[in-house]
């Protein structure tokens, strides 16, 4: 029998096909759901620098602009996402490798909060908390950093985590903690919840109702969820 190895970062050869690429309008659904899950969690305020990491064609880079933020610095390793991104936006981008950008960082540039949406998945466990540790440097004293993941305790959460076969690490609530106790943060882990508000109000009664009649029900349930960390 041949000797196959799995190798995630291989299937980036076919992810220009594979990814879609969305100019960032910003819509009130848009503002409803960073609003809920990344503003007000976190405790953003319009007069921070922000810094996102894997920021795609800069859907949540031009909500922080709507929301008054003006420093702010993108980071992507794929540069197809200028073909689909505002001339307005470009300026504030950077096509490099996290790893490159964050080492190279030595003229004390600070960040109030660090952004990751969809991001720490494509790493493996010891990756993400390399990652975590170079960013912790270039944390403002009560920095945050807010990382989006799927949410594999949940049944919801599968579609997301398998959906991208570059992904190389699955999330529940407790393993994202072990990852930024690892690189030294404190994590709390917050349900994601997208969509129709009226919706939302009805997957958490059905939630409840689960939870009182099956053994072993999932922490969160919701298909991704968000975590803050803060360091240590």
């Amino acid at each position: 029998m041949r000797n196959i190895k799995y190798i995630p970062e291989k299937f980036y050869d076919s992810y220009g096909s594979y990814r879609e690429y969305v100019y960032p309008l910003i819509k009130k659904k848009h503002i409803r759901d960073f609003d809920k899950n990344f503003w007000r969690p976190s405790g953003f305020t319009s007069n921070m620098s922000v810094l996102e990491i894997g920021c795609g064609t800069g859907l949540f880079l031009k909500f922080i602009e709507k929301r008054g933020i003006r420093n702010f610095i993108g980071i992507e390793s794929d540069k197809k996402v200028l073909e689909y991104m505002p001339d307005d936006l470009k300026d504030k981008i950077k096509i490099i490798d996290i790893f490159d950008y964050l080492g190279g960082l030595s003229n004390g540039e600070i960040f109030d909060r660090v952004v990751l949406i969809d991001v720490l998945e494509h790493f493996n466990p010891q990756e993400g908390v390399d990652l975590l540790e170079l960013i912790k440097p270039v944390l403002s004293r009560n920095g945050v950093v807010i990382a989006r993941v799927p949410n594999v305790s949940s049944p919801w959460g599968t579609k997301y985590q398998y959906g991208d076969l570059t992904h190389k690490a699955a999330y529940a609530p407790g393993s994202l903690k072990q990852v930024g106790l690892m690189a030294g943060f404190d994590c709390e882990v917050l349900p994601h919840r997208r969509g129709n508000p009226r919706k939302q109000l009805f997957e958490s009664a059905i939630e409840k109702i689960i939870n009182l009649v099956i053994t072993d029900p999932p922490d969160i349930w919701t298909a991704n969820m968000v975590g803050l960390f803060r360091a240590r």
